[in-house]
């Protein structure tokens, strides 16, 4: 996450961009997948703009997780992914 008083400066881009390249570097992995709230829609499609596809896998959200409590009620999580061959959106 980044702050909101620090997003649009590229901090997220970068971040999301080095852990891309670190998946790919050091555990060789060949595609990355990542789950976003479903009722984020501004985040999914930021995602989508990044070459990540949906997966069609949505689950709710996992409280048992110890993730905190959501305060907006059923809140679901979708799974998207895409390729980490070098090359594909910015990896």
């Amino acid at each position: 996450a980044v702050d909101p008083e620090q997003q649009g400066s590229g901090i997220g881009r970068r971040l999301r961009a080095h852990a891309e390249r670190h998946a790919v570097d050091t555990w060789g992995c060949a595609t990355i997948r990542i789950a976003v709230l479903s009722q984020r829609q501004e985040l999914l499609a930021y995602y989508r703009r990044r070459g990540y596809k949906a997966t069609g896998a949505v689950t709710p959200y996992p409280r048992q997780q110890g993730l905190g409590s959501p305060i907006v009620d059923g809140l679901s999580v979708d799974t998207l992914e895409k390729s980490a061959r070098p090359g594909s959106a910015d990896i």
